[in-house]
């Protein structure tokens, strides 16, 4: 037997009419109280009866709410189905000669010679299926009825990732942010980090005339935490090893062929460019 013999579709309606009949909301015959409050529902026969016909839903365990509204959608249609007993109804296909619009109708008219309810009306539909044989070249199109469609959550691939930049003989710093694929690793990040260094304006107008000039080797990736080096980052891991709660910064080392008398180069940069960096702020270190 289809369905619940009614007892889900009762339930749900009890649901309904409590909900309805809370004082202050729409379509209530009831005032709300002097204290503004409206009142409560709690659907716990509700609950007891859906338990009772799907096991799945029995007790409090956490639940995917496509999977409770696809099982409620079809048990409350068998429940209010007017088809008792439903015939054998061949799925049409459409001719060669026929319209989409014309094959669809056809096809409605046969799901609701099995299927007939208020559900019908408001949630069921067609999906268009055109098949073809790479072979033969024979195709088949159908209009088969639908109640629900799945379909995929577009999701980005980026991750962006706060950075502090902290230059050699500098008492100032500078945070950004990173913006790059979720498989890229630290090597790709620290080469854009680079090019965002090279490329801002601030940093060319704070850079100290003792600091050398910057290189990508010369530049360490580490985690800080409470003012002191957490962990360093391989070049080798890939950009997730970076957690939510790390606060990544990126300092410029002494260059391993530099002496200590030899006078170091000023930070390259073009300095008539006066394009301002909204992202790329400047802090004094205290």
């Amino acid at each position: 037997v289809l369905g619940t013999g009614g007892k889900l579709a009762r339930a749900f309606a009890g649901v309904m009419m409590e909900l309805l009949e809370i004082p202050g909301r729409a379509g209530s015959n009831t005032n709300s109280s002097s204290n503004g409050w409206l009142g409560a529902v709690s659907p716990r026969n509700f609950k007891i009866t859906l338990g009772q016909f799907a096991s799945q839903f029995v007790g409090f365990d956490q639940h995917d709410c496509q999977e409770l509204a696809t099982y409620l959608l079809d048990a409350l249609h068998e429940d209010c189905n007017l088809i008792q007993k439903k015939p054998y109804v061949e799925k049409p296909e459409k001719k060669v000669d026929e319209t989409d619009d014309d094959a669809a109708r056809v096809a409605w008219d046969a799901h609701l010679q099995r299927e007939n309810s208020y559900l019908v009306k408001h949630f069921h539909f067609l999906m268009k299926s055109h098949v073809e044989c790479p072979t033969c070249d024979k195709f088949s199109t159908t209009f088969d009825p639908m109640v629900y469609l799945s379909v995929p959550i577009p999701c980005s691939n980026d991750t962006t990732i706060p950075i502090t930049y902290v230059p050699l003989y500098s008492t100032s710093k500078y945070t950004f942010k990173i913006t790059l694929d979720k498989s890229s690793n630290m090597k790709d990040l620290m080469a854009k980090v680079y090019e965002t260094i090279l490329s801002s304006q601030q940093y060319r107008q704070y850079g100290n005339a003792r600091t050398p000039l910057l290189t990508l080797e010369d530049m360490c990736a580490v985690d800080v935490y409470n003012s002191d080096v957490y962990s360093f980052y391989n070049m080798g891991d890939g950009v997730d090893a970076i957690n939510s709660s790390d606060t990544p910064h990126v300092y410029q080392l002494m260059p391993a062929d530099a002496s200590s008398g030899e006078d170091v180069n000023e930070v390259s940069g073009d300095d008539d460019d006066d394009e301002d960096d909204d992202d790329f702020q400047f802090h004094d270190m205290k």
